[in-house]
């Protein structure tokens, strides 16, 4: 039973979070520990993340600044642990159709 409560506190923690984020109009939320788990909410209307800025920014991130949580961190985390540590990588991308996925 213990477990069972746990399952569903961690399931509404992350509800909460995730309702909190897209009233903010922040899309992107950071599961787990490692920052390697990256959970989306389709905002269904445009929202300007995806510029050359945001992209430079992930790039050339600070050190010692945690940036927040977008899939251009994800990325670049794979590219660098693939490019510079010969570690194999793999992504996956889910959502319902015309979600934006591409």
């Amino acid at each position: 039973m213990t477990w069972l409560c746990l399952i569903l506190s961690t399931k509404l923690s992350l509800l909460e979070i995730l309702l909190r984020d897209t009233v903010k109009k922040t899309i992107y939320t950071w599961v787990g520990a490692g920052r390697s788990v990256l959970v989306s909410v389709n905002p269904y209307q445009n929202l300007d993340l995806y510029g050359d800025d945001q992209i430079d920014l992930h790039r050339n991130k600070p050190p010692n600044k945690p940036l927040p949580p977008h899939v251009f961190a994800i990325a670049n985390d794979s590219y660098d642990s693939m490019h510079f540590e010969g570690r194999n990588q793999s992504v996956l991308i889910s959502g319902e159709s015309g979600a934006g996925k591409t």
